[in-house]
């Protein structure tokens, strides 16, 4: 923890990778997965960060921290642009826990649905969004494209709710 918080990471990473690799049954276990996939974020390396959120997922799925591994798994795929998993992932988050990752996975899922050209997930999200947090800064093009949808069936009166 010292190198990590002197921002030595290599080293950092060259001993939490001992104690996983000497002590598998230790009980710090889960917080050397977790301080490690941090550090690879950290340094960008994204895969190795996801690799690392997923084991510590698999070895201990009731983790207090399982909410953060989602996120950034989350947050990784939407990036890559890989929006199915965005979206699982994303969703997970906040299901456990709102208050923290509720505004920042919901902006992403909002996008997700957008890129997927999901309307009727979108339009459902959209709306608990809005109804959730009024003051919700959704995509204004997201918004844009709904309605021009619904205007263009004819469905003027989803058209109106979304504008």
């Amino acid at each position: 923890m010292a190198y990590e918080q002197s921002k030595n990471y290599p080293a950092a990473l060259t001993d939490l990778n001992i104690i996983l690799a000497k002590y598998p049954k230790a009980h710090e276990r889960e917080a050397a997965l977790q301080l490690k996939a941090l550090i690879l974020g950290q340094q960008d390396n994204t895969k190795g960060m996801v690799d690392t959120f997923r084991q510590l997922l698999k070895e201990f799925p009731k983790s207090s921290v399982a909410a953060q591994a989602q996120y950034y798994i989350g947050k990784t795929a939407f990036d890559a642009k890989d929006y199915k998993t965005a979206l699982t992932a994303l969703n997970t988050a906040r299901q456990l826990n709102k208050e923290q990752y509720y505004n920042l996975a919901s902006v992403r899922i909002i996008l997700c649905q957008f890129y997927l050209r999901d309307r009727p997930a979108l339009t459902k999200e959209v709306n608990n969004v809005m109804a959730d947090s009024p003051n919700a800064n959704v995509p204004p093009e997201v918004l844009e494209w709904l309605g021009i949808e619904y205007y263009n069936e004819k469905n003027f009166q989803a058209a109106k709710k979304i504008s």
